[in-house]
């Protein structure tokens, strides 16, 4: 039963996984434009997007491995909560 648990797991990270690979080929697209410089610069929304994508990601395999759903989101509300520093 374990074990089945865990290919459960294994193929829900897969799936979700394809956010993940389009956050890293953005990046990759980023640092691609900016070479030749020792900076990069991304702009605001789009680091908080790759920030949403990744958190989600992690929350969704979360909610899997403990077989527990998360606090349940409002209606309106669609982007999960982030604690930022500004």
């Amino acid at each position: 039963m374990d074990k089945q648990i865990e290919t459960n797991i294994s193929t829900f990270a897969h799936r979700r996984l394809s956010h993940v690979k389009v956050v890293a080929r953005l990046l990759e697209h980023e640092l691609a434009a900016g070479k030749g410089s020792k900076d990069v610069t991304i702009e605001r929304e789009l680091l908080e997007n790759v920030l949403d994508t990744l958190e989600m990601y992690v929350e969704d395999l979360d909610e899997a491995h403990t077989g527990k759903a998360g606090v349940a989101r409002p209606a309106g509300d669609a982007k999960p909560a982030v604690t930022r520093l500004n």
